[in-house]
């Protein structure tokens, strides 16, 4: 459910983050919008899961101590199915190198901030209205 108070599309959703803490937070808020949410710590667990479940966002962070989330990004994209799932990296790092390798993978960019939810909830559901519009 939006701010709006209108359903959306049910989306699945990938957290990737080594914060437990951040992590709690953001499988919250993505439950209460009505998504269904599977939350992994590290880069290892993440690549199982993708190789037997879809997912319809992944949301990341770019520092992991078990490694960065634009390389793993880059070198799963090389799979056309993960490729093509929408992916949002949520950091707090705003350098222009790091901003522009989310460009390069056509992923969105969100910096962890007091405003990430309502910037992520905008993702949110534009992905979900996709989505509805390819099942219907």
């Amino acid at each position: 459910m939006n701010y709006d108070g209108e359903l959306v599309n049910n989306l699945r959703v990938l957290v990737i983050d080594d914060d437990t803490d951040y992590t709690d937070l953001m499988q919250m808020r993505l439950e209460l919008w009505g998504h269904d949410v599977t939350v992994v710590h590290n880069w290892l667990s993440a690549m199982m899961l993708m190789g037997k479940s879809e997912f319809d966002l992944m949301v990341v962070d770019v520092e992991t101590p078990t490694g960065n989330g634009l390389t793993a990004c880059s070198d799963l994209n090389q799979n056309p199915k993960i490729a093509a799932t929408p992916k949002v990296f949520i950091t707090g790092r705003s350098d222009t190198e790091t901003v522009q390798r989310c460009r390069d993978l056509d992923a969105n960019y969100i910096h962890k901030g007091s405003r990430v939810f309502d910037e992520l909830q905008k993702l949110v559901d534009k992905i979900g209205d996709r989505s509805e519009i390819a099942t219907s």
